[in-house]
Order: C-alpha cells, then structure tokens, then sequence
C-alpha cells in the first residue's frame, strides 16, 4: 500500500460510520429479539470500497499536482 492508499484507507474509515448513519435506505443489521443484532458485513463491505475508491481518486487527482 503506498501512502495514498494508506491515506485513503484512514479516511474511508474514519467516516464511515457517520455515512452508514446517514443511510437511511440501506439496512446494515437485524434486532433480534434476543437482543442480539446480526450485521450484515457485505454491505457495509460494498459502502467502504466505494468511499474508499472516491477519496483515493480525489487524492490522487489534487497530489499530482504537486
């Protein structure tokens, strides 16, 4: 992974969280009555590669520059 991989990574992870809460059409987890909740990773997969591929181009396209 070079440094903007890296960068992007970092960043991808650090929003997520507040992009799955904003989400309000996309079900991340099922409540049980149990009181145990099952995620469903793949989605939350799918929403950090595309974060994660957007932040990488950005950084890539405005770094060539300098």
């Amino acid at each position: 992974m070079n440094d903007l991989e890296k960068r992007a990574h970092d960043i991808a992870v650090s929003i997520l969280p507040h992009i799955l809460n904003e989400e309000q059409e996309f079900i991340y987890y099922t409540y049980h009555r149990s009181g145990s909740y099952t995620f469903y990773s793949s989605d939350v997969f799918e929403e950090y590669i595309t974060i994660y591929d957007e932040i990488l181009k950005y950084l890539q396209k405005h770094y060539e520059k300098i």
